[in-house]
């Protein structure tokens, strides 16, 4: 069991529109991590959570800083696989599953489509994060 006093929960805004903005270079998000994690620098890193779908698209990004300013293994777990399998359990479930390999995908925003769709076509066309690659 994880000792609970070296369990650190963040929330660190901005992540997300800087996303959905279409960055996602790996040195592009030093200065955010940088605001809330400067302080801990140095410390020992066994695992960090990507907490939220968008933070998949920055995996490397992720891992390079923390490799650059932590110490330990510094694994990161990432909880969209498991959000899949129980999509794909409800689909079917209901009836609702589409197992024959053809589909389609659709984005909806209440934001202006028009200007994301290039963002939502460059991280759907983005390679598949593996724990590390290059």
């Amino acid at each position: 069991m994880p000792d609970p006093q070296r369990v650190l929960n963040f929330g660190i805004s901005g992540i997300v529109a800087r996303i959905e903005s279409g960055t996602v270079a790996d040195d592009a998000f030093d200065d955010i991590f940088d605001a809330y994690l400067a302080p801990y620098h140095g410390m020992k890193a066994d695992g960090i959570v990507l907490g939220c779908t968008h933070y998949i698209f920055i995996a490397r990004a992720v891992e390079r800083y923390f490799k650059k300013h932590f110490c330990g293994e510094c694994r990161l777990f990432d909880g969209n696989s498991a959000t899949v399998r129980q999509l794909g359990r409800v689909l079917e479930q209901s009836n609702l599953g589409n197992f024959t390999g053809c589909g389609k995908v659709a984005f909806h925003t209440s934001g202006n489509s028009e200007k994301l769709k290039p963002v939502f076509d460059m991280l759907l066309d983005m390679p598949i994060y593996k724990q590390g690659e290059e």
